[in-house]
């Protein structure tokens, strides 16, 4: 067989020719060996326990660093967790699907079941994300400003504390270059003026035939 190196690692168990100091094995643990640190668990309670490797069971946790496996002793303790696999649920209440807006920016109105750390939205496809703490509230004037005519897609977004992520969106319609005029000032007394003068162009009228009868 060829020349093999081992480095000392089977099984996250590192093993030594001699005996390693306490600094050493200080540094090994802080390097990471043996600690599992992208674990990927299913939704659920589960329980953590720790024993001797020779005991196959039990509820002692044993870390050496000579050959006695007696140096350090740590009694376990028996541990749950929950793990949150469940998906937050957003539904968008306002605006409507298709609903036309002008310059100003819409309102919005949502709702999510489950646990949520946080909530944004953007508008821009993602390339702006708005975070917000709220389930009410207006879009953005700013981001809303950037955006031509056209259809927009709003999308919101929450996840919850184990990071899963949840979203939905609706689509509306920008449409500045069809927004009424605003109407011109009118001119104050304008319309009871007229009034007047109609009224007293007919009374004219009037007492000129009665004259003539």
């Amino acid at each position: 067989l060829p020349p093999v190196y081992f480095n000392g690692t089977i099984d996250d168990i590192r093993i030594f020719s001699e005996a390693i100091s306490v600094q050493d094995v200080e540094w090994l643990y802080n390097g990471g060996l043996g600690r599992e640190e992208s674990l990927t668990l299913n939704q659920g309670t589960y329980e953590l326990n720790w024993w001797k490797f020779e005991e196959g069971s039990g509820n002692t946790i044993y870390d050496s660093y000579t050959d006695i496996d007696t140096t350090f002793t740590y009694q376990s303790d028996l541990r749950y967790f929950t793990v949150d696999t469940t998906l937050p649920s957003i539904t968008i209440i306002s605006p409507a699907e298709n609903e036309f807006f002008g310059s100003i920016a819409p309102d919005y109105d949502i709702s999510i079941t489950g646990f949520n750390e946080a909530i944004w939205y953007t508008i821009d496809g993602g390339t702006t994300n708005i975070t917000t703490s709220g389930l009410t509230g207006t879009i953005n004037q700013t981001e809303w400003d950037k955006l031509t005519d056209g259809i927009v897609t709003i999308t919101f977004y929450a996840n919850n504390s184990a990071g899963i992520i949840g979203s939905d969106m609706v689509q509306v319609i920008k449409s500045v270059s069809v927004e009424p005029p605003p109407s011109p000032p009118g001119i104050p007394g304008y319309n009871l003026i007229a009034l007047i003068g109609v009224t007293f162009a007919i009374t004219l009228i009037l007492a000129k035939r009665k004259l003539k009868k």
